[in-house]
């Protein structure tokens, strides 16, 4: 099993983590679900691309206990 200390990551986005524009994004939500890191979902939604958005969206049912898509 993997841990993502999600607090860290989120933090050196853009410092020391160079990480292009959606894949930011992505990480910025995806903390924001595992660890309740405020996420503009907004912006978000706004900048990711078509199957990161999936992704997005499988990660949000998952969250919400449901499994697979509606």
């Amino acid at each position: 099993m993997a841990v993502i200390d999600w607090p860290a990551a989120a933090g050196v986005l853009g410092r020391s983590l160079p990480c292009p524009g959606g894949e930011r994004l992505l990480l910025l939500v995806t903390a924001s679900l595992a660890a309740g890191i405020p996420a503009g979902l907004r912006e978000a939604a706004a900048g990711l691309d078509g199957r990161n958005a999936r992704l997005v969206a499988d990660a949000v049912l998952h969250a919400s206990g449901h499994q697979g898509r509606p």
